[in-house]
Formats: C-alpha cells, structure tokens, sequence
C-alpha cells in the first residue's frame, strides 16, 4: 500500500531543550515499509527545512535519517546551554545530516557557515566581521561503549581542529588538538587525558602561546595573606581533583615586551589557583629563566 498527504500548521512539542516544530507545513507518505516526511517550519526562533525517512525493515540500513537545512542563532544556542550572545551576533546556516533509529541517531554530520555573524572569541584573541568568510564541519557518531565528536572550524586568522571521545554518559574521556590557532596569539597541538583520579590533563606544545592576559594569575600568588593561606586542595569540602598543565612552545609570550624561548610550563590546577608548578625557558641570549611554585605547611606560596 502506499499512502500520501499533508498538514498545514502542523506542531510537534518540545522535541529538544523545550523547543518543538510548529507553523510547519509538510508532506508524508507512508508504505509498508518506509514513512518519509518533509516540509518546513521553525524549531524555536529558527526556520528549519527538513526531510525525514524512517524505514520499518532497514534490513542493515539505517532505520532512520534526517536531512535538515536551518538559521541558527544565539537565542536558540543559549537554548541548547551554549552562552553565545558574548561572542556571537548575527546567525548561522547549518545544513545537518542524521541517521539512526527513531529519534536515537547514532551518526551526525554537520556543516556551518558563520559568514552571515560577527563573532568574537576574547579568549583567543581573534574575531571577525559580519560577511566575512567563516565555516565549520562536525561529524558525531556513537556506539554502546563511546561517541566520538570531530570539529574542523577555519577562518581568516583561526583554525580550531580536534576530536573528543565521550563516555555513555556524555563525559570527556580524552581529546586530541590537531590544532588551535589565532593569528598573533598561539599556534598549539595536544591532547587532553582523563586522569586516574578523575581529573584532566592537558599537553599542548607548538610554536607560540600569548599567555599574557592569564601569566599573572598563573604565576602570581596572591600577596594578601588571606590569598597565602589558602589550603592546598581548593577550598574547603572541594572533592574536584586537580586539573593538570603541561605546555611546552618555542615562544611564549609573558608580557607585551618579554617572552622565553623554549618554554617548558608544568602547573597544577584547582579552584583555589595553581598548586604547584615548574616555568623554565630563555628570557634572553645566555639568560635563563626557572620559576617554581609550591607549597609551604600546606599553604599556597
């Protein structure tokens, strides 16, 4: 059998993040074996143009795929708990591929052009204008054990490569940087590895890293004598293990006007500040710099 028709205005509820489709228009058709949906409509703020087939014996076929073309913009970013609004104006076009089984899709491929949106990333030192050429690809794909999520985002000035495993519960086991790049701010490859206690370390080196805007924080103990006593371990009751640094660059960057060369940065993180650390490096020819930061009686010095 095979039968075909369609709805206007059509809705379907709070589909993810409390969002659904509505003021959709679409066409099905339906057989014995295969249902196939299309049509247009918004998902939140955005206009999505999608088409959905779901076989009913895939017979070692995906059971389901979903081809969809959208705007995405910051309101439904922040919808999905993306803070976007600081670093982006304007709106993206997404075009979005998905197979798996029913509504559990098991296999996502992503595009994005961000050239219609200003965006800014302070952190990186790096932004661009509205117009002016930006895209990202993305490809997630899971199994029973893992997910596995590759991100490629390149610009004029930025390249952001790298990919993430996950375990079922969506936490980040381990990450490989293939790379991380700003213009005139760093140029860094790595890794990131979940620790034995549950914490992460990170190890990035390349040829240069701008650590200015976060070296005093890094380096510098408070000198209050309130910030000196804090305990070594975060603050009281903290349980969050140690974040882990390791970086080693060609050049890096301390201030506007000073920077080693062969820089080796070893540091232990929590959300007291640095635990203990080791900065080596040349400062300047036959000149070399070796810094350490410990603890004294188990206060931060």
């Amino acid at each position: 059998y095979l039968i075909k028709g369609g709805f206007l205005n059509a809705s379907a509820p709070d589909l993810a993040a409390g969002f659904g489709l509505v003021d959709s228009d679409v066409t099905f058709e339906v057989s014995e074996t295969a249902l196939s949906i299309a049509g247009a409509g918004r998902f939140g703020p955005a206009p999505v143009v999608f088409d959905w087939k779901e076989r009913f014996h895939s017979s070692g076929d995906a059971g389901s795929e979903l081809v969809a073309s959208a705007k995405v913009t910051p309101d439904l970013l922040n919808a999905f708990g993306v803070s976007a609004r600081n670093v982006m104006q304007g709106e993206a076009d997404v075009e979005l591929r998905a197979a798996g089984s029913g509504r559990d899709f098991t296999s996502i491929t992503a595009n994005v052009d961000f050239t219609r949106s200003a965006l800014d990333i302070a952190e990186l030192g790096w932004s661009k204008k509205f117009d002016a050429p930006a895209r990202g690809s993305f490809r997630y794909g899971k199994d029973s054990s893992r997910a596995l999520l590759h991100g490629d985002i390149r610009a004029d000035g930025l390249e952001l490569i790298g990919e993430a495993i996950l375990d079922p519960s969506g936490a980040l086991t381990s990450a490989v940087i293939e790379r991380i790049f700003s213009r005139g701010n760093l140029d860094l490859r790595g890794s990131v590895r979940q620790r034995d206690n549950g914490g992460y370390k990170l190890s990035l080196s390349g040829p240069f890293f701008d650590a200015s805007p976060w070296m005093d924080s890094f380096l510098s103990m408070s000198e209050s004598e309130t910030e000196a006593a804090k305990p070594i371990g975060g603050p009281a009751g903290s349980s969050s293990p140690p974040f882990e640094i390791a970086l080693n660059a060609d050049r890096l960057r301390l201030r506007e006007d000073a920077e080693l060369t062969r820089a080796s940065v070893t540091m232990r993180i929590d959300e007291g500040g640095p635990i203990d650390g080791h900065v080596t490096g040349v400062i300047a020819p036959g000149k070399g710099v070796d810094v350490r930061i410990g603890s004294d009686a188990g206060a931060r010095t």
